[in-house]
């Protein structure tokens, strides 16, 4: 008896200590989401990494595998830099046709994440069939 309460102590102690690490995992090299809005067919991800804020675009999709993204959570997520032909807004930006606004007092710029569909974080290694 005294064999099972140490063996089941030890497994619950390695998972509490699993989760601990897992949920602060990588923080330097993760993004905390702090804010998700959404306009048009698009959401709006908030997210800070050392001290920068990013705002991610998305389109709205739902896709049935990945992970949901949440807030006060950190993702790592694959950044690229948004760049569009159509500068018609002095203070944005067109993205799949909705118009975004740049907030100059704390975000400079808007990016995509390559590694994120609708409000899931997805896993970019090919399917197994």
């Amino acid at each position: 008896m005294k064999k099972i309460f140490i063996i089941t102590s030890l497994l619950l102690a390695a998972c509490v200590t699993r989760k601990v690490l897992t949920s602060h995992q990588g923080q330097s090299d993760s993004y905390l989401v702090y804010k998700i809005d959404s306009i048009k067919s698009l959401y709006i991800i908030y997210a800070k990494k050392n001290g920068v804020r990013y705002k991610i675009l998305s389109q709205k999709e739902y896709p049935k595998y990945g992970d949901d993204i949440k807030l006060n959570n950190y993702y790592n997520f694959i950044m690229q830099t948004l760049f569009t032909q159509k500068e018609d807004l002095v203070q944005g930006m067109y993205f799949h046709d909705v118009a975004i606004a740049i907030e100059r007092d704390s975000i400079m710029s808007l990016h995509e994440a390559i590694n994120v569909r609708g409000l899931k974080l997805i896993d970019n290694k090919p399917n197994k069939k």
